[in-house]
C-alpha cells in the first residue's frame, strides 16, 4: 500500500485546445452536460506561474468508465475550439521534447538546390 506505483485503471484524462477565456466551472459544466452521470472528482486546470491558463486541464473522475466517456468527447467543441481527449498517462508518459537549442540553422549554406 501507498507504493506509488501506477497500478489498476486509469481514472484521469488530459484535455487540450481549450479556450484560454475558459474556467474551470466552465469546463465541469461541459463535461457533465455531455456525459450525463460521470462522476467528476476534480478539474484542474493547468496555469502558467502567472496565473494564466495554459490551455488543458486534468480531470480525474471516479470510474473508468467515466474517463471512456470523456474520451469520447475529443472533436467537441467549446468555446470555439476543438478539445482532444485523451488518457492522462502522468509521469509514465514519454518526456515531451519542449523547445531549446536546435531547430533553424543559422543561416549558412548558400540555398543550392533551387532550380
Amino acid at each position: 500500500q501507498g507504493s506509488g506505483s501506477h497500478e489498476g485503471p486509469i481514472l484521469r484524462a488530459f484535455v487540450s485546445n481549450i479556450a484560454y477565456q475558459v474556467n474551470s466551472a466552465q469546463l465541469r459544466n461541459f463535461i457533465a452536460e455531455k456525459c450525463k452521470d460521470a462522476q467528476l472528482v476534480d478539474v484542474n486546470l493547468l496555469r502558467t506561474p502567472a496565473g494564466k491558463s495554459k490551455g488543458a486541464a486534468l480531470l480525474t473522475f471516479a470510474r473508468r468508465e467515466d474517463v471512456e466517456r470523456a474520451l469520447k468527447l475529443s472533436g467537441e467543441v467549446l468555446e470555439d475550439r476543438v478539445l482532444t481527449v485523451r488518457e492522462d498517462r502522468g509521469k509514465d508518459a514519454a518526456p515531451r521534447r519542449l523547445g531549446g537549442p536546435g531547430g533553424k540553422g543559422e543561416g549558412k549554406g548558400e540555398g543550392k538546390g533551387k532550380g
